[in-house]
């Protein structure tokens, strides 16, 4: 049998388009520990594990050795008795970012600030710990957090870091720049030793910005392998964005270190259409997961993929044994880890031999293994080099010898590296949003004249915020302390692609994709009276509701001009109520805005308006709204000018303007939402 392993290494870009900065640390933090680890053993070892190393990654480790800091470089370097209350509290929120079991309590001092901190505090009572915290504390935390993320091999050939692990405590200024200057230069040792081992193994990569690239080509392909999942409102499909970003993806792999003849996709992710377009970009096999295999095929086989005019070597990776290694294995003594690993390759051998593809992350396994990973991968290693019927051989290897380990197809499934499925990047609310606004931002640059040079800077950003990272953390499915700086990122591209063409950014890219939930839906259909009165109890019983002052983010604390907000439908129109604050705003120069966020309409309800923005940035008028105004605001507009058709979702949010500026927003963060009712909308929302 031969084994093809692949670790994949891959970090987005964490450079904030607009101040230029390094916002988040795990490029540099990773390249010091399972970067490093990894890159060593096939040095030392010679053993012949497939790197897929992406572009975002690459980039920024050349920034790095160039002398760029990121901003967790730079709260380290200030020395403990600077800090102020700020740094503070940044240093307590985020100097324990790693796993509490491995990295954090084999350290009695690190574990002793951790427990000092809490495991879980409210962004509040950070601000007050922090200031009890002394600045012996801090500069110990500012050390071990650094010091805690070098790999074994790091450790292994610094014989100073681990007299300084031994030490433990009372760290000194001095200590700091030792453990940041290793820092550099094992950063700029591991990009040496990436060109070294070009002759011992294969390198692959990923498309540039590590999108998913069937999302890209259409989000519509999701309903394949997600059939009852609700999509984006505003789909995506641009396929010339998928192409770019596979040929920039290429390029700049090969002008870095050489041409790449194979492709993990980003997340493993594949549909038949990508086949000739990955052909076309000269790309000879892929890997992806066993759960996209034609229906019937054997897995530890390799399947020539022939769509269209165009065939690739598709790899089909053994997702039990794969997980095992990045999920299982951490948990379990070395020993017994590797025995499992043996005997799990020889019931591989004993179904038939073949090709048993494996591919996992190449960096964040390691942090959960005691020590780094070191006595599970040394283990690991010697296991691969004397392994008897096991040849350890690369993709390459395989299209140069294709023995009886290549079949031929023309059927491959849709789907990721995760249950075949691509859940985790779209299908939830968040997820959805994001999906609506790249699209939206998108479309905005596909009509804009510019010149060459400013559409190529606002491709980039483009490109940048379609990658899969942003995705990932919006939703439930996932948790990290650093989720707004995501968000950031992610919006942060987008508003530059407005600024690269000359244009300003929408106001919705203002604030975080994640929607608030302060909200209840509507449950059926309503008719109220719109005069301004409250009929009755029942008139907006169905109706969706907004508590206004149970929102945190308000833009200014004690001043509110609205206490709740209703709001609902029938087959054809919106209905929404505003209750005012006591004592009642009565001043002629306050109106009230309600401003659709994706799809560029607003309400002027008490002038009776319904505007949608025009190409050239200015509001028509295309409908018109009901409005009545007594002891309550009451608005019926009509949905057909929304465009959106039944099962869309419209988000929108509720602005009080004096003389045309913004007093107050309803809710400060977010959007409030509804869907669309179709016909049948009250059989399906009854109630009791």
């Amino acid at each position: 049998m031969r084994l093809v392993i692949l670790f994949h290494m891959h970090q987005p870009l964490y450079q904030d388009p607009i101040s230029g900065r390094l916002l988040l640390p795990w490029v540099r933090l990773h390249a010091i520990h399972g970067y490093h680890d990894v890159l060593t053993l096939i040095e030392r070892e010679g053993v012949k594990i497939t790197l897929n190393i992406t572009p975002s990654l690459l980039k920024q480790l050349d920034m790095y050795v160039q002398g760029t800091k990121d901003a967790f470089e730079l709260l380290t370097e200030k020395p403990a008795g600077e800090l102020t209350p700020a740094d503070r509290k940044a240093l307590l929120m985020d100097f324990f970012s790693c796993n509490p079991d491995t990295m954090i309590q084999p350290y009695p001092r690190y574990w002793e600030l951790f427990k000092k901190r809490g495991k879980r505090i409210t962004p509040e009572e950070m601000e007050d710990l922090a200031m009890s915290f002394t600045k012996a504390d801090l500069c110990d935390l500012q050390v071990w957090f650094n010091l805690t993320w070098f790999g074994f091999t790091a450790l292994e050939s610094h014989p100073d870091l681990t007299e300084l692990v031994r030490k433990g405590t009372h760290f000194t200024e001095k200590d700091k720049v030792f453990v940041l200057d290793c820092q550099r230069e094992i950063l700029k040792e591991s990009r040496a030793l990436h060109r070294r081992i070009l002759d011992k193994t294969e390198v692959s990569t990923s498309p540039l910005h590590h999108p998913v690239l069937p999302l890209l080509l259409d989000t519509g392909y999701a309903r394949r392998c997600m059939p009852s999942a609700p999509l984006p409102a505003v789909g995506f499909s641009y396929p010339d964005d998928a192409e770019a970003q596979i040929d920039r993806g290429l390029r700049f792999i090969e002008e870095k270190l050489k041409r790449p003849v194979g492709m993990w996709p980003s997340e493993g992710s594949m549909c038949p259409e990508l086949i000739p377009v990955l052909a076309s970009k000269g790309v000879r096999w892929v890997m992806t997961d066993q759960a996209l295999m034609p229906s019937g095929g054997d897995h530890r086989k390799a399947w020539r993929t022939r769509v269209g005019n165009g065939d690739v070597v598709v790899f089909f990776r053994d997702r039990a044994i794969s997980d095992a290694l990045g999920f299982k294995y951490h948990k379990m003594h070395e020993s017994d880890a590797v025995n499992d690993f043996e005997r799990r390759l020889a019931t591989a051998r004993g179904s038939g031999g073949g090709v048993l593809s494996l591919a996992l992350d190449g960096e964040n396994p390691w942090e959960y293994y005691p020590w780094h990973g070191g006595p599970f991968l040394k283990k690991f290693v010697e296991v691969l080099k004397h392994a008897s019927d096991c040849e350890l051989v690369t993709p390459s290897d395989v299209l140069a010898d294709p023995r009886d380990d290549i079949r031929e197809t023309d059927r491959i499934q849709t789907g990721s590296w995760i249950d075949g499925k691509f859940e985790m990047w779209i299908g939830q609310a968040g997820k959805n949003r994001a999906w609506e606004i790249l699209a939206k931002t998108r479309g905005f640059l596909a009509r804009r004249e510019s010149t060459p040079e400013a559409r190529e800077k606002a491709l980039e950003r483009m490109y940048a915020a379609e990658g899969s990272d942003w995705f990932w953390w919006y939703g439930d499915s996932f948790h990290t302390d650093q989720a707004d700086t995501f968000d950031l990122l992610f919006r942060n591209n987008l508003i530059e692609v407005y600024n690269a063409v000359g244009c300003e950014p929408p106001p919705y890219l203002l604030e975080p994709v994640r929607i608030m939930e302060e909200s209840r839906g509507p449950v059926g259909f309503i008719s109220p009276r719109i005069d301004g009165l409250v009929s009755g109890y029942a008139e907006w019983y169905a109706a969706g509701s907004y508590e206004c002052r149970s929102d945190p983010g308000r833009l200014a604390a004690g001043v509110g001009y609205l206490n709740r907000i209703y709001y609902g439908f029938d087959s054809t129109h919106l209905y929404l109520r505003l209750d005012p604050a006591e004592p009642e705003e009565e001043a002629e120069d306050l109106h009230v805005h309600l401003v659709f966020g994706l799809r560029d309409f607003k309400i002027l309800p008490l002038e009776g308006a319904l505007l949608s923005r025009t190409p050239e940035g200015g509001f028509a008028a295309v409908g018109k709204v009901v409005a009545a105004r007594q002891k309550v605001i009451e608005m019926s507009v009509p949905l057909e000018p929304l465009q959106a058709p039944a099962g869309t979702r419209v988000y929108f949010v509720v602005e009080v303007r004096r003389k045309g500026q913004m007093e107050d927003r309803y809710p400060r963060l977010g959007f409030l939402s509804f869907d669309v009712p179709p016909a049948d909308f009250e059989d399906r929302m009854w109630s009791v």
